[in-house]
């Protein structure tokens, strides 16, 4: 019994983990902490790089390149030269863009749509697989 109480704890302290998982940002002299799970998407407009969150619009002259390593892959998908969402926000998709959960749209290059589908496709598979417990 108290081998299952010890596992549990390890479970939650492990799922506490991930959901503090922070990047440091510079915004102008400052810098910012954001937690990953807070980050809807990123996108880049005349070399200033737009962090949409949860509760505001973060502007930044990191390059993408940057924050795509900062944000360390999945649930993380660069899926056009100049933006990055987060999958876990994703509400549905099209063949031309992923419709975020905050109705915004995130385009699909053409060239690339088959791919960066079939990487959302398989994000979402495992998800569900980790969630059912395998």
């Amino acid at each position: 019994a108290e081998e299952k109480i010890f596992e549990a704890l390890d479970r939650c302290l492990t799922m506490l983990a991930e959901d503090m998982k922070a990047i440091r940002i510079p915004v102008g002299k400052l810098e910012v902490a954001l937690r990953l799970k807070d980050i809807i998407y990123v996108e880049v407009f005349n070399k200033i790089s737009v962090i949409h969150t949860t509760s505001e619009e973060i502007k930044t002259y990191l390059p993408l390149s940057q924050l795509e390593n900062q944000l360390g892959g999945a649930p993380f998908l660069r899926c056009h030269r100049c933006s990055i969402i987060n999958m876990n926000f994703v509400e549905d998709y099209t063949t031309v863009d992923f419709i975020m959960k905050n109705g915004d749209t995130v385009g699909i290059p053409r060239s690339n749509s088959v791919a960066v589908r079939q990487q959302y496709l398989d994000y979402v598979f495992t998800k569900v697989r980790g969630e059912a417990g395998v």
